[in-house]
């Protein structure tokens, strides 16, 4: 029953985006990148179904699941019937295809592959890492038995008493916090019949190593396989971004779901011709990151609003409104599902309730609270994330020199969002009610970590080759 939970929902999420995304077969190239989307995908689509059976038939019980199954099971029929009957598609995944040449790797010594031998080596000592600490800490880190696997279980025990889960009488922080996390979670409880530990572990590893094979796999496809490895062993080497993942937060699924988004922005600009596809996906997991942490709202407003300011720029009106449909498509359902959630529960957030404009004012006008937040920034920045003060300017330079138009669109629009994203935290400290140097210190750190695998992607995306033997032309 656990695998079953799982497989229904990333089985329909993979055809999903495999009919979208028009290949002539199932197993090609971009097979892989198609699978750690849909996990991401499926997950998200789960924990929506069990929030409208959860409302339509008040709890999630036997009947449910056969229902939600037997829903399940027909989607992905007539997914493979479609796959089957499509005729025989002409190649316009073109631009993937490298030359042999353009990717093979001089990093070796007498035909091994150090690349590949070294990645593969980080991702065992990863995995090893994550169950290491998983194990000594099977609940994970306080915000996840505290909030979010808390959360999952009054949902799941509470059964028709479900709406308890979002009463502060029993000291349950942030009752408005989004569900993605908390209703995957106990829809898998339900399909095995016990809130064992194992659901979240799951869910906590899924998302975790998604992330790096989303990365590595995006990287292959629209670079080459140097830049794929290269790219992961960056990752890989964050350890802080393991032990958080093994912490079961739900920082790292946010993580994911931004990178997703990102991914299919440059996506959409190598393979121009399905830029449709790729917009309404990017809304899809542009709205799952709201439906998992509050960021996302701010993410959704500051991706839309790069995606204008840089499309509008560089290509004209027309294609930001021939790309903004689509967009808004694979949007619309999440935003609405979210604003049922947050409208119909009597469900208040910590940092806007019962707040004057007057506080608000006084707060935005002290410039003590600027120093400290500030000063934060760059001490965590040094701390953990000194790549952040490198990359950048790298990224800038690379973004002058790079010579793919593409590139540059979907580079600067992400690129643009993430620094959007980190000055949206930097003020929301400026104004929070809380004692400042204790919110900075709990949470810094982890909003970081939710950028960084974007930074990583974008930085390197950039980047024009990786270990490549130099193209000197034909010598007469």
């Amino acid at each position: 029953m656990l695998i079953l939970s799982l497989i229904l929902p990333i089985t329909f999420a993979f055809l999903l985006i495999h009919l979208l995304w028009a290949s002539p077969q199932i197993i090609n190239s971009q097979t892989a990148i198609k699978l750690f989307l849909s996990v991401g995908l499926g997950l998200g689509i789960s924990s929506l179904s069990y929030w409208v059976f959860l409302n339509l038939s008040g709890s999630f019980n036997s009947f449910s699941i056969i229902l939600e199954a037997a829903v399940f099971m027909v989607l992905i029929l007539v997914c493979a019937v479609i796959q089957l009957k499509r005729k025989p598609l002409c190649n316009i995944n073109e631009p993937f295809q490298k030359n042999e040449k353009e990717s093979q790797d001089i990093l070796t010594w007498h035909k091994i592959p150090f690349l590949t031998i070294g990645f593969w080596t980080a991702i065992l000592c990863t995995v090893v890492l994550f169950v290491t600490r998983t194990l000594n800490n099977p609940h994970g880190s306080w915000d996840a038995w505290a909030i979010w696997n808390m959360r999952a279980r009054f949902l799941y025990r509470s059964q028709e008493h479900w709406i308890t889960a979002f009463s502060s009488m029993h000291g349950c922080t942030h009752t408005d916090y989004p569900l993605l996390i908390p209703a995957a979670i106990s829809r898998i409880w339900g399909y095995i019949g016990s809130d064992t530990l194992h659901a979240p572990m799951i869910v906590a590893f899924l998302f975790t190593f998604s992330t790096v094979g989303l990365i590595v796999s995006a990287m292959i496809l629209i670079k080459n396989r140097n830049h794929g490895y290269v790219t992961g062993l960056i990752l890989l080497s964050l350890t802080f971004f393991t032990i958080h993942g093994a912490g079961q937060v739900a920082d790292v699924p946010f993580g994911f779901f931004v990178l997703s988004t990102m991914v299919l922005f440059f996506l959409k600009d190598k393979l121009p011709e399905k830029s449709a596809v790729f917009c309404f996906l990017a809304g899809m997991m542009a709205g799952l990151s709201a439906w998992t942490k509050n960021e996302g709202l701010l993410f959704i407003i500051i991706i839309l609003f790069s995606h204008f300011i840089v499309t509008v720029f560089k290509q004209g009106r027309a294609s930001y409104f021939k790309e903004i449909r689509p967009l808004f498509l694979g949007l619309s359902p999440v935003i609405l599902i979210i604003a049922h959630f947050k409208m119909n529960l009597d469900i208040s957030n910590d940092l806007v309730s019962k707040r004057s404009a007057e506080s608000l004012v006084k707060l935005l006008f002290d410039p003590e609270r600027y120093l400290i937040v500030g000063k934060s920034y760059l001490y965590y920045l040094n701390k953990k994330f000194l790549a952040i003060i490198i990359t950048f300017p790298l990224m800038l330079i690379a973004l002058k020199l790079s010579g793919d138009k593409n590139i540059k669109v979907s580079s600067t629009i992400s690129a643009l969002a993430i620094l959007l994203l980190l000055f949206g935290y930097f003020m929301i400290y400026i104004i929070t009610p809380h004692d400042l140097a204790w919110h900075v210190k709990t949470s810094l750190s982890r909003l970081y970590l939710q950028v960084m695998p974007s930074v990583v992607f974008v930085f390197f995306m950039l980047l024009n080759s990786i270990g490549r033997q130099p193209d000197y032309g034909s010598r007469k």
